[in-house]
Formats: structure tokens, C-alpha cells, sequence
């Protein structure tokens, strides 16, 4: 496997310039103006600010996996000061939302289907142990996708955090400020967390260093370039497990939709794709899981057992289901469909572009025109009597489950005391 590694690109500053007229002419402020002239120096001075570097591809052939393997111990030793608890990784996926297990739609192009580019990016952390799974930050393209206000909902209240640019990539603005959050909700600890060399990473670590606040609670060890394939704990199955985990539920809504005569690519909204990567990362996810994929890239555990994962197996037969019932003309492998090469982040030269222009291109204000549904906003006497009717349907049973009725029956306090609230305030406007 090609990967990319750090190094000089034989300073060959015309091909800068060149790239930097061609970025100039994509960015809507110099729109009809007079593209600015660079200098050597001028070019030197921004590619160091920026860390940006040239990418040189490598196949990992003996000499880099030997390097490799010197600096895990390096790693390693770095890692041996902190307990499991306080060692944690972070790293990024694409998650093509939209997109339906028909391979028919990677040859060529039908009516409809241009909606299925529709991706975000996840921004994943966990620690050693399996016992912090941090909220997820998601990337989009829109600063208030339709769906959310169509829901009326505060997307604050979900356990994760929006952010946005024009192509739904990491950037190093992002990644800065993610780091600051992480470091924040640390205190009182000292953490490591791991981290692979991925362009954007690399450039938020260096504009905090330099920077007045440096990061207090957290140290960054990073792990050698051109193997992170092998030795990042979340590259180990972590993230491959979540999104089995997401896409289980995206093709029993996909399986759903069709029988009822609909087109789940029209009514998926990316709320709902948000909704079940939160589940999937904070209820099915395992520490387990976590932990054994841990094992294998740091303790150099290549025979780690894995156990069964019924996800897979409920996935493959909801394929077999769509082909049988020819919903899907051409179904896809399993294999391509919960890890497609194209949601992998890319970092090399045919993307710096993109990056670049993802952080100084102009907001999207919308998502794309999928069927949106408005919700009514649900009052306070609504969702007390809701509670009211769960909380009577558990008692009911033969064996309810006594801590899901206490924790409704302390949710109905917070609603009534709501209620009241919203009641008291009434009042006391009829005196103005």
C-alpha cells in the first residue's frame, strides 16, 4: 500500500506559484480582480506557517516497516508513563451518507442519484480502556442543515458538535479548535493522545505551539508515518465496527422505505445519519472492541481475538433481502459497501486543493433538496402525558425494569417542574 511521507519536493517554486494562481481564481473574494504576485520568500515563509509540505509516495517496503517498528518503541516507552485510561487516539473517516449498495451507480450515471455524494466527516477519539468514548464531532457543508430546523430541535442537546466548510473535510482550523476542546475536558489529568501525521493535524499542533496557550493537560505522540495503517488503534477495527454498526441501520431504513413504497435516498436526511452514528458510537460500540483494537497496534498483538460480529452478519442478510427483491438491480460485495476506498481521508497532492479552498471557500446555508419533513414542536403537556403512558406500559409488564422506571419517574419531575416554570412566567406578565 502507498502511503505518504514528509520530505522536499525540489523546491520547485514555480509549481507553487502556479498553484497558488490557480487557488487565488477559485476563491470568490479575488473574483474580477488582479491576482497578487508571489516571491520566493514570500512562498518559503507561507508554506512554514501553513506546515504545508510536499508528499512523496512510498510503498512500505523492509527499511520503512524496520523504521517503523524503532519508533513504536519509542511510542511505546512515551505511552508507558500514562495508565490506559489516559491514553487516548483520535482520527478521522468519510461517511457517504446517502450512498445505496448498488454497483451499477459507481459505472455510470442514472436519473436521481447525484443526491448519494452526500458526506460528512467523523472526527473519533477514545482511550485505551474502552471507558471514554468523546462525543463526536461532525463536518458537513451546511452551518444549519434544513433538517435541523425542520426538527426544531438544539443541536446542542445531542452528544456531539457540528462544524462546516464547503467540501465537509477536517481542516486545520477545525482540528485546532478540537484540540483546545479536548485539552479543556481534561483538566486536572495528564493525557496522551495519539495522533498520525495527517496534514491538518500536523499544522493545528504547530499553530498551538507557537501559539500563547499551549495545550496544558494533553501531550501529542505521533506515530510514524507511512504505518498508521498498522499502528493506530482506531485503524484496527474501531472505526470499521462503527460504521457496521451505522450502516446497519441505514439498510434496514433502506429495506423499510422500498417496502413501503418510497425511495430511501429522498426522505434520508443527514439528522438521521447524525442520530445513528451518536448510537452506534455510544450504545453499540464496545469496550471490548476498543480495548483488543488497542492491544493489537500498541502491545504488537497481531493475534488478538475478535469476537463474532452479528452487525455483519444482519447486514449481509439485508443484501441478500434487497437482491432477492430486486429493490437494487446490481448489489454490491459487503465488503465494498461498509468500507468503501473513497470514505477513507486522503491526504496527498490531488487533495491539497480541496483542503485549501475548504477553508476559505464561502458557506453553504443549505444541504442538499432531499424530502424534509417539518416536525411539530412537542409542548411540555404533550410530553408529560408521553412519559406518563411509558412509564404506565413498563410497570405493566411482568418484569419491568425498575431503574427505567425510576429514571422516568425523575424525568417526569424535571417536566413538571418545566411546566410550572413556563406557568409562573405566564402569571407574572398578566401583571405588565
Amino acid at each position: 500500500m502507498d502511503t505518504a511521507s514528509r520530505g522536499p519536493h525540489n523546491n520547485n517554486w514555480r509549481d507553487y506559484k502556479g498553484k497558488s494562481t490557480v487557488l487565488l481564481e477559485n476563491l470568490p473574494a479575488y473574483e474580477g480582480k488582479e491576482m497578487p504576485t508571489f516571491s520566493n520568500g514570500w512562498l518559503h515563509n507561507f508554506q512554514t506557517r501553513r506546515s504545508i509540505r510536499s508528499l512523496t509516495q512510498y510503498g512500505e517496503d523492509g527499511s520503512v516497516k524496520q523504521q517503523s517498528a524503532e519508533q513504536m518503541i519509542e511510542v511505546r516507552q512515551a505511552l508507558s508513563a500514562y495508565s490506559l485510561r489516559d491514553q487516548f487516539n483520535c482520527d478521522e473517516t468519510s461517511l457517504y451518507w446517502k450512498r445505496v449498495p448498488d454497483k451499477s451507480l459507481s459505472t455510470r450515471s442514472l436519473p436521481g442519484r447525484k443526491k448519494e455524494k452526500a458526506r460528512i466527516t467523523a472526527h473519533i477519539c477514545c482511550n485505551a480502556d474502552g471507558s471514554e468514548l468523546m462525543p463526536t464531532w461532525y463536518i458537513g457543508t451546511a452551518k444549519t442543515p434544513r433538517a435541523f430546523r425542520a426538527a426544531g430541535i438544539n443541536i446542542h442537546n445531542l452528544n456531539m458538535i457540528w462544524r462546516h466548510n464547503r467540501n465537509a473535510w477536517m481542516t486545520t482550523v477545525i482540528m485546532e479548535e478540537w484540540l483546545r476542546w479536548f485539552d479543556s475536558k481534561m483538566v486536572g489529568r495528564k493525557v496522551a493522545l495519539l495522533m498520525d501525521n495527517f496534514s491538518a493535524h500536523e499544522a493545528a499542533v504547530h499553530n498551538i505551539n507557537t501559539s500563547c496557550y499551549p495545550l496544558c493537560n494533553t501531550l501529542i505522540i505521533w506515530l510514524p508515518p507511512n504505518a498508521t495503517s498498522r499502528y493506530q488503534p482506531l485503524d484496527q477495527g474501531i472505526i470499521r465496527r462503527w460504521k457496521a454498526y451505522w450502516k446497519r441501520q441505514w439498510i434496514h431504513y433502506m429495506l423499510s422505505e422500498y417496502e413501503a413504497g418510497k425511495d430511501p435516498v429522498n426522505s434520508m436526511n443527514v439528522l438521521r445519519a447524525l442520530r445513528w452514528g451518536i448510537q452506534a458510537w455510544e450504545m453499540d460500540m464496545s469496550p471490548d472492541t476498543i480495548i483488543r483494537c488497542f492491544q493489537k497496534a500498541l502491545r504488537n498483538l497481531e493475534e488478538v481475538a475478535d469476537s463474532p460480529e452479528p452487525a455483519i452478519t444482519d447486514i449481509s442478510n439485508c443484501l441478500a433481502q434487497l437482491r432477492e427483491s430486486n429493490y437494487i438491480r446490481d448489489v454490491m460485495d459487503i465488503n465494498n459497501f461498509l468500507n468503501p476506498a473513497d470514505e477513507t481521508v486522503q491526504d496527498d497532492l490531488e487533495h491539497i486543493d480541496e483542503q485549501i479552498l475548504a477553508q476559505f471557500g464561502p458557506e453553504i446555508q443549505e444541504e442538499s433538496d432531499e424530502e424534509i419533513e417539518v416536525l411539530p414542536k412537542i409542548s411540555v403537556g404533550e410530553a408529560i402525558e408521553a412519559l406518563y403512558k411509558l412509564r404506565l406500559h413498563e410497570e405493566q409488564q411482568h418484569e419491568g425494569n425498575q431503574a427505567f422506571i425510576k429514571d422516568l419517574l425523575k424525568h417526569e419531575r424535571i417536566l413538571n417542574a418545566r411546566k410550572l416554570g413556563g406557568q409562573q412566567q405566564k402569571d407574572i406578565r398578566a401583571y405588565f
